[in-house]
């Protein structure tokens, strides 16, 4: 429900604008609208350029990624820099100065590792701190730093989704090509290691 909330606050959804198939079932309880009557929290901040595409939560921490460059505190009108990620304090809505990852473009996927501490991301970025990172990577939350015990292989394209499956990191994605070996929209990794599954073609 908070996740639904922050998605309400920081989006706003042009339900006006998709045409309505015909005979589709209407939701009950919400005289038309696409949310309830019940306003989002205000605290959370405001992404200024671009779009949202990922959430996960940690605790009293939100992750979010996407592709964007700029976002603004709660009632702030100055913008601060965060490049496709940033992290915010659930409670009180505060932009982390300390988690500041730095990737080249957009971030689409975003999954706690388990941990408490990390998080694996994946999108379309080629570089995280200025490290080649070929679109999926380990993060600290605490930090923001690259976790490079986690050292997965080179993806030829974008990854679109990741999820942890019977102990495989599942990567789902437009890539032909896993470090150098046929993979086609799917391949596994190891969720410690990065190493390729052989098994997931």
């Amino acid at each position: 429900a908070l996740l639904a909330a922050v998605l309400a606050a920081m989006l706003v959804v042009g339900s006006a604008l998709v045409a309505e198939p015909a005979g589709a079932v209407q939701p009950n309880g919400h005289d038309g609208r696409l949310v309830s009557g019940t306003s989002p929290v205000p605290w959370t901040p405001n992404v200024q350029d671009g779009y949202v595409s990922a959430f996960a939560e940690m605790g009293d921490t939100i992750i979010v990624g996407g592709n964007f460059t700029g976002v603004r505190a709660p009632g702030s009108s100055t913008t601060i820099s965060r490049r496709h990620l940033f992290a915010f304090q659930r409670s009180t809505g505060a932009i982390s100065s300390v988690f500041v990852p730095t990737v080249n473009s957009e971030v689409t996927a975003i999954e706690p590792t388990g941990d408490g501490r990390t998080v694996w991301i994946a999108g379309g970025f080629t570089t995280l701190n200025g490290q080649s990172t070929s679109r999926l990577a380990k993060v600290d939350v605490t930090t923001g730093q690259k976790v490079t015990s986690f050292a997965p292989p080179s993806f030829n394209g974008r990854v679109h989704d990741i999820q942890l499956r019977g102990g495989r990191l599942f990567v789902e994605g437009r890539f032909t090509t896993v470090g150098g070996q046929p993979h086609t929209l799917v391949a596994a990794v190891d969720p410690t290691t990065g190493v390729l599954d052989p098994a997931v073609k």
